[in-house]
Order: C-alpha cells, then sequence, then structure tokens
C-alpha cells in the first residue's frame, strides 16, 4: 500500500479511534470525552486549503486519488515532525547543573561528568547540548557535514560528521552509512561530495567549507578556501553509525546498532576496553574492501577506540551521570509534555514454543494468522504516572 491508499482509508475515521485519552491530556485533553474529530477535519484545520481542496483526481502509479489522498504523507510527516519539536528535553540534573544549581548532581555524578569531558573522551562523539555531534547544528552549519581527521590506523581519511564505526561488529556485517539508497545513491554525504568533484551528479544539495576540518588540507593561515580534496580521497564511512544522543539514556536499552549491550554498565566496559574489533590498528575488523566505491581500508575505526583505563570506580561514575544526571524527571514520569494516549503494543503470540493461538477465520483473509500477545499502555495525562506506578524503568529490568 501507498500513503496515499492508507490516507484513502484513514481520512474518514475517527482520530484514535481504539485509543482511550486522558481528560487531562496536554494537547488532546479537549476530544478526551467529545466525539472525536476525523482526521479529514484535522486536515482542513490545519493546513492551506490549496494542499487539499482541489476537486480533480491526482494520479499516482496510473491510480486516481483526491489531492488530500496523495498529499496525506506531507500531512502525516509535517504533523509528527511538527509534534516532535515540542518533545525538548531540557531538565535533566545536568541542566540545572550547569546553570548553577550545584546541588542537582551529587559528588559521584560529578565525577562521571568530569570523567566524560576528559578521561573517558566520551564528548569526542556525543557533543553539544543534544549530546551528540550529529544533532540539529549541522542543519544550521551544513557546510560542516563533512570533516577530517586522522584515523586510528594513522592515515587521514573524511567522514560523514557525527557518524563513526567504533568496533561493535565487524564491518562485513553492516556497511551501515557506506550502504546506497533503493536507487544506488550513497547514504553518505562524503560519498556524495566525491562524486561532486568527479563532476558527477548527486541528489542532496552539498557546499562543503574546507577550513572547518579539524584536520586541515593545507597548514597555511589563514585556510584557502577554494581548495579541494583529491578525486577519490580515502573516506571512513564503512561501518559507521550515527552518534544517538545520550539524554535520557537509561531509559532507552538495549545499546548499540545491534542492541548487543542491555546496561550502561556493559557499554562502558566495552569503551574501556577500546571495543570488540579483532585485529591491529592498520588492519581488523572495522575494515573493509569495498571496490565498488575504490575504497580498500584496514580499518575504518575510529581514532578515539583506545582503551581507557578507567577504574571499576569511575566506570561506575561514569555509568551514575549517565543513568542519573542525563534523566529529565518528566520523561521518565511522562509528564506533560510527554503524556500519551493509550497505545497497544503486539509482543509474540499467544501460545508457547510448540503452538499459538489462532485468529477467527475471515473471508477477506485466506491464511489462517497468529492472535497477538498485547501490552496495554494506559493513557496518561499532563500529571504524569503515579506515585505507585513509579517512573519508568530501564530496559534491563525487564529481563
Amino acid at each position: 500500500r501507498t500513503f496515499a491508499d492508507i490516507g484513502r482509508r484513514m481520512l474518514d475515521t475517527l482520530m484514535l479511534k481504539q485509543q482511550r485519552i486522558s481528560s487531562s491530556d496536554s494537547v488532546l485533553g479537549p476530544v478526551s470525552g467529545a466525539r472525536r474529530p476525523t482526521y479529514r477535519e484535522l486536515i482542513k484545520n490545519a493546513f492551506q486549503p490549496r494542499l487539499w481542496n482541489a476537486t480533480q483526481q491526482v494520479s499516482l502509479g496510473g491510480a486516481p486519488y483526491t489531492q488530500m489522498e496523495a498529499n496525506f504523507p506531507l500531512f502525516f510527516g509535517l504533523a509528527i515532525q511538527l509534534y516532535e519539536s515540542t518533545l525538548i528535553s531540557d531538565q535533566a540534573p545536568l541542566d540545572a547543573y550547569l546553570q548553577g544549581d550545584h546541588t542537582a548532581m551529587n559528588g559521584q555524578q560529578v565525577q562521571g561528568m568530569n570523567l566524560f569531558l576528559g578521561k573517558g573522551k566520551c564528548v569526542s562523539c556525543h557533543g553539544g547540548a543534544e549530546l551528540t555531534n550529529a544533532g540539529s547544528r549541522l542543519l544550521f552549519h551544513p557546510r560542516e557535514r563533512i570533516e577530517r581527521m586522522v584515523m586510528a590506523d594513522n592515515l587521514t581519511t573524511l567522514y560523514d560528521n557525527g557518524f563513526y564505526n567504533t568496533g561493535v561488529r565487524p564491518t562485513s556485517e553492516d556497511l551501515a552509512l557506506g550502504g546506497t539508497d533503493a536507487w544506488g545513491n550513497p547514504l553518505s554525504f562524503t560519498r556524495e561530495y566525491n562524486t561532486l568533484l568527479q563532476g558527477g551528479q548527486i541528489p542532496d544539495p552539498l557546499e562543503v567549507d574546507v577550513c572547518t576540518f579539524e584536520v586541515p588540507l593545507s597548514p597555511a593561515i589563514p585556510c584557502d578556501a577554494t581548495l579541494k580534496p583529491k578525486v577519490g580521497f580515502r573516506d571512513s564511512v564503512d561501518g559507521a553509525f550515527k552518534t544517538p544522543t545520550l539524554r535520557n539514556i537509561a531509559l532507552t536499552g538495549p545499546y548499540f546498532h545491534n542492541g548487543s549491550r542491555a546496561t550502561l554498565q556493559q557499554v562502558m566496559e566495552f569503551y574501556n576496553r577500546g571495543g570488540d574489533r579483532r585485529g591491529e590498528d592498520a588492519s581488523n575488523t572495522s575494515g573493509f574492501e569495498h571496490p565498488a566505491v575504490n575504497q580498500h581500508n584496514g580499518s575504518n575505526l575510529d581514532p578515539d577506540m583506545t582503551q581507557l583505563n578507567l577504574t571499576p570506580d569511575e566506570v561506575d561514575a561514569l555509568v551514575k551521570f549517565m543513568e542519573v544526571g542525563l534523566t529529565d524527571p518528566r520523561v521518565a514520569w511522562e509528564r506533560a509534555p510527554f503524556d500519551h494516549p493509550s497505545l497497544v503494543l503486539p509482543q509474540g503470540e499467544k501460545g508457547d514454543e510448540n503452538s499459538v493461538g489462532q485468529k477467527p477465520a475471515s473471508p477477506k483473509i485466506t491464511t489462517r494468522q497468529a492472535q497477538d500477545a498485547d501490552i496495554q499502555l494506559r493513557p496518561v495525562g499532563a500529571e504524569g504516572r503515579t506515585r505507585l506506578e513509579g517512573p519508568l524503568l530501564p530496559f534491563n529490568n525487564d529481563l
């Protein structure tokens, strides 16, 4: 189904028809007890008529749709984007501490913060207010989307700012940023830049300021902004993953792109030993032979992936800083604006390892389907979770 098909099905459906809404919901409270509007009504109230009131049909894939159905992905995407922009988590103990309240974190957490900024090297990738180098800052400084640095094998390379190979698993298992989209275009800005330097066409507008590079193209001062890297330069995007924010990190396990760590303690043990790559600095499992893009790298490992020599007490301090110091209590307690309607989450099927329950037969479905085992999340209003319920707990508490 296309998004237009989903729009056709949903437009005249009542909003959140199968979900309950708290009467004190910070956004949806006014419609919690009354007749709820349809998605068609919501779109008409929120978007300019020129986006939905055309009388002629729109052809998509040879099939006719109304303008509102055809623009449904636009409405869907913008609505989610604008809602998510209200979910600003900026009231963690760290925020209060940095604003002058030195009682907001205890001594162990402050020690963890100092290790985060120093010996632990965490801030090298988790920088800025969002605690990620891949934060929205790059939207306002698009010429810094590409960076240049000396890698763990002491060779200089270009890469996408905020995306790093930390040796979680061999790059051969997942190229990550080194892959391509459905049309064969590189996922990486760095590789698009290489194509641009060779005179090719790229799908994304791209402008690079070589004078912002950590490792300059030339030692001359002032920097010569007209310089360009050599065509076919080395990159380090194979196996590189986006650096996540660490805000509320205690509540977002399991960790790493493959979910291989259940606790922040395990995460810090991973970094303390310098990651899990196998081999020498110049030739290890973070490297990848990628002739299609003329990359023949024995290593793509981030240069900060070295043994940290943290003591057990220092590891504990870093963990406590992340668990407590970076958790916004409004998120943990689901208080406004982090409250929500009820939600049904399927978690496997009803039954056991030998057999599962089946849904009743339906004339619309010729194959029998297993019955979903559902988790019901209750609606939470602006006041958040009750004291009896307690705050949200880390992922590993359910193991």
